[in-house]
């Protein structure tokens, strides 16, 4: 699986004085799952004609807006007529951002029919 990407080249000479530049992108649709990630990688240059290696570290970060429930389920049990039972659920916002969200419950109805 590839974050980041370059041209790969099988070498670059380069004169005394002269530049190259090496254009990297970094690709934070690698995934789809709209979490949350770091993706630290290494950029190795070897030389030719010597045997020292340079490195350039590559970082890439994705942010989402990202809420973490500390519940998943909530269950209110037996609940007699006339009655009411209350709920909580701690709701964190993980992520850079500021998080704008809503919140809507769907029904799930059971008919049993004997």
């Amino acid at each position: 699986m590839l974050y980041f990407h370059w041209v790969t080249l099988q070498e670059v000479h380069l004169g005394v004085g002269e530049k190259y530049t090496l254009r990297i992108r970094f690709d934070p649709a690698y995934r789809d799952d709209l979490h949350i990630r770091t993706i630290d990688e290494v950029l190795n240059i070897a030389y030719k004609e010597h045997p020292h290696v340079d490195y350039i570290a590559l970082r890439g970060e994705v942010y989402f807006p990202n809420l973490e429930f500390e519940k998943t389920v909530m269950d209110f049990g037996c609940i007699l007529n006339d009655t009411e039972v209350t709920r909580y659920v701690n709701i964190t916002n993980n992520s850079p951002m500021v998080v704008k969200y809503r919140w809507d419950h769907s029904f799930i109805y059971r008919l049993n029919y004997f």
